[in-house]
């Protein structure tokens, strides 16, 4: 139970840090570079709780699949991270927003 309760609070801190990382480009435009960046990000995120034995494997998704131009012309921005811990169970958390860029031109 004790082992239950320490990765339960894990895993609320590593989406605490997922919510980070697609926080620090809130005003950044869904670019290839923008969601090139997230995906190296949390990608160097879930590496770290790998290697520090937390979960066995993951995928991060945040590419012109889950961010076609229907999203993109919305200002939305979309991340898919899949997760499987060390019970062997598979976590899935999606991470969308819209930016709240607005455009402005002066006459």
């Amino acid at each position: 139970m004790v082992l239950f309760c320490f990765m339960r609070n894990n895993f609320f801190t590593l989406k605490q840090h997922i919510n980070e990382i697609i926080k620090s480009v809130e005003f950044e435009r869904n670019y290839a570079g923008t969601r090139a960046y997230i995906e190296m990000k949390l990608q160097q995120l879930l590496n770290q709780y790998a290697y520090e034995g937390e979960i066995i494997d993951y995928t991060v998704i945040c590419n012109e699949r889950n961010n076609p131009p229907s999203v993109i012309e919305n200002n939305d921005l979309v991340a898919n991270i899949t997760w499987i811990d060390i019970f062997g169970e598979k976590h899935y958390y999606e991470v969308s927003f819209q930016n709240i860029i607005k455009d402005r031109y002066e006459n």
